[in-house]
């Protein structure tokens, strides 16, 4: 059980910081962003890793439409 972890946790965290960036480059008009630019995002969620995109999405994700 402990040795799935080792190799889930790691995936689960690269999936998260994949996400992100990829979310980041597809926002379509940089003032649908909650807060920042484009690049500041890029460059938080980079440097910063999954923290950063935890970061992206609880403040800096814009807000999708409801249906």
């Amino acid at each position: 059980m402990v040795r799935l972890a080792v190799y889930v946790f790691p995936l689960l965290v690269l999936a998260i910081w994949v996400w992100a960036i990829v979310d980041v480059l597809r926002v379509p008009d940089e003032s649908m962003f909650q807060t920042g630019n484009r690049l500041i995002w890029i460059i938080i969620v980079v440097f910063t890793g999954p923290i950063g995109a935890l970061i992206y999405w609880a403040i800096g994700r814009p807000a999708r439409p409801r249906w």
